[in-house]
C-alpha cells in the first residue's frame, strides 16, 4: 500500500520561491539601500513642511511671483510622492535582504503584503501634497491691503472720520470721494471676528464724515462744492447700501439706527434715480435735454449703488424700494452703447458718442460686465440675453486670447489702463463744468466681473472653462497687484482692489462653501 504524503501546509512556499537563499550583497548596496531611503523620507518632509512656512512664502512669491512660487508648490507635491514611494520601497528591500531572505516561510506573506499595502502609501502622500496657497495668499493679501488704508485714516472731530486723497497730502484732511471708495472697498472685502469692531467703528465715523459735507443735491468733487457730481453721489450711496448689508460678525447699525441709515440711503436713490436721462443713461450732472451729456462712468456707478442696495434685504424690502425699471433701461443703454473695435469685438469708452481708435479701456469695459452680469443675477436682462451672451462671449475671449492691441490679461502690465483725455472732459453748453480726469484701472474690475459672471446659470461649458483660467490668472497676479498699491501714495487703486478682492472672495464662498 503506497504511503500518502500529507498535503503541504499553506505557509510552504512553491519550489520556485524555496530556492537557496540568494548569494550575500556587499555592504555597499545595502549602505546605498537605506541612504536612499532615508533620503527619501528626508525629501519628502521637508517637500511638505516648506511651503507651509509662512516667511518662506511670503518671500518666495515677493521675489520670483506667485505663478512661480505654485510652480516650487507643484514640484513640492511630486517630491513627496517620490519620497515617500523611495522611502518605502527601500525599506521593504532593507526588510526583506536582512531577515525574509532568511526566513523564506515569510516570503510570499511578505511580498502579498507589501504589494496590498503599496496603494494606500501612494494615496497617504497624495493626501500630504501642499494645498493651492491661492487661499491663504488673498487672506494675506487682504490683510496688507486693508492694514494700508487703516494708515491713511484720520480722524475729523469728535464723531467723524475719514480717508485722504494721497498720503503725500495728509495735512489736506479727509476727501469726501476717496472716505466713500474705501469705505465701499473695506465693506465689500470680508470681515473676520477679530477686526470686525474696529471696521465698523471707522466706517461709522467715515460715513458720518461723509454726511456732515452734503450739500442739497448730494457731493462734488471737492468738499464742499455746490456742484454735485452723479458718480461721487453713486460712490457713497454704494457704501451706504453696503453698510446695511447683514454681517455674519457685527453689522454697522444697530436696530435702532438703521432706519435713518436707510432714509439717508433711499434720499441718495432718489438723486440719483432723478438724475437718470430719458432713455436709461446717467451723466455727471442732473439730466439735461442733450443726450451726449450722458456718460458710461456716470451710468455704472449709479446702477453700483442701485445694485448694492437692492442686495440688502431690507433696503429690497422697504415699500420705498421701486427701482426695478430703472435698472433695466440703465443696463439696456450700457448695452445698446457698446463700441466696436478695430478687432471686431465690442467694448465701453468714457464718452459714447466719441469714438477712439486706439487702443482699449478694459478697466471701464470690465466695470461694464461686472454691473451687466449683477443686473442679470439680480433683475434679469430679458429681452437683451441673446445681446448679453454674445458681449459675454466676446468680452471672455479678448481676455483670454487677446486680439490686435488688445493683450490677453496674462500678459497685460497691471498699470496699461486707459485714461479720460481733455477732449472728453468738456460738457457741450456747460463751460463751467469739467470732469475730473479719471482713470479706468482693469485689474480689480476684471476680477470683479470674471467673478460675478462666474455666479450666472447661463453659462456654457466652454465659458466655464474659461472663466475658471480667467480667474486662476487673475488670482495668481494678486501679489503683484498688491505690491503696486502699497506703493501708490493715491488711495483710490487700493479702494478699487480691495472692492474686486471682495467680490471675487464672497463669489468664491457661494460657489465652493
Amino acid at each position: 500500500m503506497t504511503e500518502q504524503k500529507p498535503p503541504p501546509k499553506l505557509t510552504e512556499l512553491p519550489a520556485a520561491y524555496a530556492a537557496g537563499p540568494a548569494p550575500g550583497l556587499p555592504p555597499w548596496f545595502l549602505k546605498a539601500v537605506a541612504w536612499t531611503g532615508a533620503l527619501g523620507v528626508l525629501t519628502a518632509n521637508l517637500s511638505v513642511l516648506l511651503p507651509h512656512i509662512a516667511s518662506l512664502r511670503t518671500a518666495l512669491q515677493e521675489s520670483f511671483g506667485l505663478i512661480a512660487f505654485e510652480s516650487f508648490s507643484s514640484a513640492a507635491g511630486v517630491l513627496t510622492v517620490l519620497g515617500i514611494g523611495a522611502g518605502y520601497f527601500c525599506g521593504c528591500a532593507l526588510f526583506y535582504f536582512l531577515w525574509v531572505r532568511r526566513h523564506l516561510k515569510f516570503k510570499l506573506p511578505f511580498l502579498i503584503g507589501s504589494g496590498v499595502l503599496a496603494p494606500f502609501v501612494f494615496f497617504f502622500s497624495l493626501s500630504l501634497r501642499p494645498a493651492s496657497d491661492l487661499g491663504p495668499m488673498q487672506t494675506e493679501r487682504l490683510g496688507e491691503l486693508l492694514a494700508m488704508v487703516d494708515q491713511n485714516y484720520v480722524r475729523a472731530g469728535a464723531d467723524h472720520g475719514g480717508y485722504w486723497f494721497a498720503t503725500d497730502n495728509a495735512s489736506m484732511g479727509p476727501q469726501g470721494w476717496t472716505t466713500a471708495q474705501v469705505v465701499a472697498g473695506v465693506l465689500q472685502a470680508p470681515s473676520s471676528v477679530e477686526a470686525r469692531p474696529q471696521t465698523v467703528e471707522r466706517v461709522r465715523r467715515s460715513l458720518a464724515y461723509i454726511e456732515s459735507i452734503r450739500q442739497p443735491t448730494g457731493w462734488g468733487y471737492q468738499d464742499g462744492a455746490k456742484t454735485t457730481v452723479t458718480e461721487i453721489i453713486g460712490w457713497v450711496a454704494t457704501a451706504e447700501a453696503l453698510a446695511l448689508h447683514s454681517d455674519p460678525h457685527q453689522p454697522v447699525w444697530t436696530p435702532a439706527e438703521e432706519g435713518a441709515a436707510k432714509d439717508r440711503l433711499f434720499t441718495d436713490l432718489r438723486e440719483l434715480a432723478g438724475r437718470q436721462h430719458s432713455d436709461g443713461g446717467w451723466g455727471p450732472l442732473s439730466p439735461t435735454s442733450a443726450r451726449e451729456h450722458q456718460r458710461t462712468y456716470s451710468t455704472v456707478v449709479s446702477l453700483m449703488a442701485f445694485l448694492a442696495a437692492r442686495d440688502s434685504d431690507i433696503v429690497r424690502g422697504d415699500a420705498r424700494w421701486t427701482y426695478d425699471a430703472d435698472i433695466r433701461r440703465g443696463a439696456r443703454w450700457l448695452m445698446l452703447n457698446a463700441t466696436e473695435g478695430q478687432e471686431g469685438a465690442k467694448g465701453w469708452w468714457p464718452n459714447p458718442y466719441v469714438r477712439r481708435t486706439d487702443g482699449d479701456c478694459l478697466g471701464l469695459t470690465s466695470q461694464v460686465m461686472y454691473v451687466l452680469a449683477h443686473v442679470d443675477r439680480s433683475v434679469g436682462l430679458r429681452p437683451y440675453d441673446a445681446a448679453f451672451a454674445e458681449l459675454r462671449t466676446g468680452y471672455l475671449g479678448r481676455l483670454r486670447e487677446g486680439d490686435g492691441q488688445f493683450a490677453s490679461i496674462q500678459k497685460r502690465p497691471l498699470d496699461m489702463n486707459c485714461q479720460l483725455q481733455d477732449s472728453e472732459s468738456y460738457l457741450f453748453g456747460q463751460p463751467d463744468f469739467t470732469l475730473e480726469r479719471s482713470t479706468f484701472l482693469w485689474y480689480p474690475w476684471t476680477m470683479a466681473a470674471v467673478s460675478e459672471l462666474s455666479r450666472s446659470t447661463k453659462l456654457s461649458k466652454d465659458e466655464r472653462n474659461k472663466l475658471a483660467v480667467l480667474d486662476d490668472i487673475l488670482t495668481r497676479r494678486l501679489p503683484e497687484m498688491t505690491r503696486k498699491d502699497l506703493e501708490n501714495t493715491v488711495l483710490y487703486p487700493t479702494a478699487e482692489t480691495l472692492f474686486g478682492l471682495g467680490v471675487h472672495m464672497r463669489t468664491d464662498a457661494v460657489l465652493n462653501p
